[in-house]
């Protein structure tokens, strides 16, 4: 840029060195003016922008650039090299080569590069043979044979001597008897009852008497027996019970 200013300021100055037209001197031929064409400036224009274009080419190489980070795709293929040489790594699935292949497609070294994903194919299934021992017949004895016992069983439930009958179980209640007995009978309330498999240890307590069996409660009432929950008593011919709890 020196050089282009000192060459202009020399232009500059030889112009202004020039002397000044003399009016006073003799008549000068006229003489045609020569038009000025835009050519003659371009003569000094050209040289000037060459000039300037070398100047500022060569500061651009003299001054050291910022250094560029440059992209080695042989650096990409080392690094992923191991990981598909290992044995012992699972084989990527279908969604992670889909998750990877955006990232990979935006890399400068990887545009135009067509990338096709193979889904890995299923192993045919195989189905398992389980064979089983033959089984065996089974020791336990036949339902037919376990019927004896049973039967055993019934008979002996059968053997069981029944308990004997009561012999006051046919003996009416006293609201079977005929209508004129049944008014004829005194109120009777009993407050004690005991029954035990000892006719002796019987009791039963008549308004404040305590009575056995065979004594007389009324002139013409008697306590014939005392039976579980009752009483067997007797009037002239008839004979009934009441309950006595």
């Amino acid at each position: 840029m020196s050089y282009i200013l000192d060459a202009l300021k020399q232009s500059e100055s030889k112009r202004k060195a020039e002397p000044p037209p003399n009016p006073e001197g003799a008549a000068v031929i006229a003489r045609p003016r020569r038009q000025t064409r835009p050519g003659g400036r371009m003569k000094w224009l050209l040289p000037l922008l060459a000039i300037m274009a070398v100047l500022v080419w060569w500061q651009r190489t003299m001054q050291p650039g910022p250094e560029t980070g440059v992209v080695v795709p042989v650096e990409k293929a080392a690094t992923v090299a191991p990981a598909e040489s290992q044995p012992s790594a699972a084989a990527p699935t279908p969604r992670d080569v889909a998750a990877i292949a955006p990232d990979a497609a935006s890399a400068d070294d990887l545009r135009g590069v067509r990338i096709q994903v193979q889904e890995p194919v299923p192993a045919p299934a195989t189905t398992a043979v389980v064979r089983t021992p033959p089984s065996r017949p089974s020791e336990r004895p036949a339902p037919a044979q376990q019927q004896p016992a049973a039967a055993e069983t019934d008979t002996a439930v059968a053997e069981t001597p029944a308990a004997p009958a009561s012999p006051y179980d046919d003996v009416p209640y006293w609201r079977q008897l005929p209508v004129e007995v049944q008014r004829s009978l005194p109120e009777l309330k009993f407050s004690v009852h005991i029954y035990s498999d000892d006719p002796a240890s019987r009791r039963v307590k008549v308004g404040e008497r305590m009575l056995r069996e065979g004594q007389i409660i009324t002139q013409d009432v008697r306590l014939v027996a005392i039976i579980p929950r009752g009483v067997i008593l007797s009037k002239q011919e008839y004979r009934f019970r009441m309950n006595a709890l």
